[in-house]
């Protein structure tokens, strides 16, 4: 996954941006491991905690 469609796929998480079909695609090809390792990385951020169970 290139860092530009990482940084889309942040942006349609926090900021209700939208990603290309391509980086969709990217993102759903890096399976359920790549997904739960990004979530407990963005659920340990201090001011994310509180709204963990939302990411999920």
């Amino acid at each position: 996954m290139s860092q530009k469609c990482a940084f889309d796929i942040i942006g349609v998480v926090f900021e209700s941006l939208t990603i290309t079909d391509a980086c969709c695609h990217d993102l759903v090809q890096e399976g359920k491991v790549c997904h739960d390792t990004l979530i407990k990385y963005i659920a340990d951020k201090p001011h994310l905690v509180a709204h963990e169970t939302q990411f999920y």
